[in-house]
């Protein structure tokens, strides 16, 4: 299982946060991190956003479970990391994750992650090889 802290999850983390502190959602292809469910695909953008897409299109990762944590002051990216690797399913290699900020906001998902499934999209012109998912909502 790779480190949660690569650089990639640390944007994906931030991005997380922007969308929860944004409300999600929107044109510019952020959506609400905090409300993805398992089977959704995602792609990584070279602008350091994420975005969902249709998984026959090509992706960076897709869902494979979603765990909740409980309640309560903010664990700390140990806890997180711990807890994540306890109860995602098989086969996950990293995660998207509360940061304290969203924790604030109330955010105790933990999207467990697959990557490089599918076709890769290419991370420097994704927008050119994948089609949005509609915004749920």
């Amino acid at each position: 299982m790779k480190p949660v802290h690569l650089l990639a999850i640390a944007a994906l983390a931030a991005v997380a946060a922007l969308a929860i502190a944004c409300g999600g959602g929107g044109d510019d292809g952020v959506g609400d991190l905090d409300t993805l469910e398992a089977g959704d695909c995602l792609i990584y953008r070279a602008t350091g956003d994420v975005r969902e897409v249709y998984c026959a299109d090509p992706h960076h990762a897709e869902v494979l479970g979603v765990v909740l944590m409980e309640d309560g002051p903010y664990p700390g990216d140990d806890a997180i990391n711990s807890f994540a690797i306890a109860n995602c399913p098989d086969g996950v290699d990293t995660f998207i994750y509360p940061t304290e900020r969203s924790w604030g906001a109330g955010d105790r998902q933990i999207s467990c992650l697959e990557e490089d499934v599918g076709t890769p999209a290419s991370p420097s012109n994704p927008a050119a090889t994948t089609t949005p998912a509609p915004e749920s909502g």
